[in-house]
């Protein structure tokens, strides 16, 4: 089973890439906005989780979570409940 933070530590890693950044330059309260991240290069980072993670979640679920800390425990929270079907 995966964890919260290494959920968190790759969506992190997959913002600061898309946004030329450091990893640790994303802060977990501030809003993906003031990074300049739009919702075109969030499609392709939710594509590189779903790729990641074996899931299939969709850019619409979450946009209404526009920091590193809502965005990774609404995709934690969606990998927990399809690996526990699973299981």
């Amino acid at each position: 089973m995966r964890t919260y933070k290494e959920v968190q530590d790759c969506l992190a890693e997959l913002i600061a890439q898309a946004m030329y950044m450091k990893a640790e330059e994303v802060e977990e309260d501030k809003l993906f906005s003031s990074f300049g991240l739009e919702s075109l290069t969030l499609l392709k980072i939710v594509q590189k989780v779903n790729d990641k993670y074996a899931c299939s979640i969709e850019v619409r679920e979450v946009l209404p979570h526009q920091t590193l800390k809502e965005a990774s425990t609404f995709i934690f929270d969606k990998i927990a409940s399809l690996e526990k079907i699973a299981s």
